[in-house]
């Protein structure tokens, strides 16, 4: 198989998911400390999908304007080390984009 069909397979597998972020969880992705998300696997996440990190405040119920696109790079879904039906996601950011900048 050559590379460009290769190429053209991984991106029609490549997902891309909106995601809710709360802001304590939000915060240490943004400074570059946490590069894992920890998710219920209702999406059916995979190895290499884009995901959009929205931060929200769940005390206001509230978008705060930031977003953080990332690439999952690796899965943890053992049972020995995580809960049924959660995965702990390695992540690469992307881009980060503050709306609130764009908004003055």
């Amino acid at each position: 198989m050559n590379k460009i069909i290769k190429k053209e397979l991984m991106i029609k597998k490549m997902n891309k998911h909106e995601l809710k972020t709360w802001t304590k969880y939000f915060i240490p992705i943004w400074r570059k400390e946490k590069k894992f998300d920890v998710r219920y696997n209702d999406k059916n996440f995979q190895k290499g999908d884009i995901l959009y990190l929205n931060e929200f405040d769940p005390i206001i119920n509230e978008y705060l304007g930031r977003c953080i696109e990332c690439k999952v790079i690796y899965i943890l879904d053992d049972p020995k080390f995580v809960l049924e039906g959660y995965i702990i996601m390695s992540i690469m950011i992307l881009t980060r984009y503050d709306l609130r900048m764009q908004k003055k």
